[in-house]
């Protein structure tokens, strides 16, 4: 059967300056649920402030490459050190750039 435009197949891309992780393509998911751990070393210093979450469909009908769902930001300076944090952020549509 082919794949419909209301069956993304979803991940996540999380940067943070210079690291990135990508989670598992979840198939033909509207309501993924990843459950996967990252580890990002951040500096002390301050330099780094974001963690960009960047959410795409893997090789998207329509467009016939990854196409950019959307994306959220979570400020660095709320995060505890040297904690474990699980949360949930709302993911907006906004352009990439």
């Amino acid at each position: 059967s082919s794949k419909s435009a209301v069956d993304p197949d979803p991940y996540f891309k999380m940067t943070c300056g210079e690291q990135s992780y990508c989670t598992r393509v979840i198939a033909r998911d509207s309501n993924p649920v990843w459950n996967e751990d990252c580890t990002f070393t951040v500096p002390a210093s301050g330099v780094l402030d974001t963690l960009q979450v960047c959410l795409y469909d893997r090789n998207n009908r329509v467009m016939g490459s990854d196409a950019f769902i959307g994306r959220c930001d979570i400020s660095l300076p709320h995060i505890p050190t040297g904690k474990c944090v699980d949360t949930w952020q709302p993911v907006c549509a906004v352009d990439e750039a």
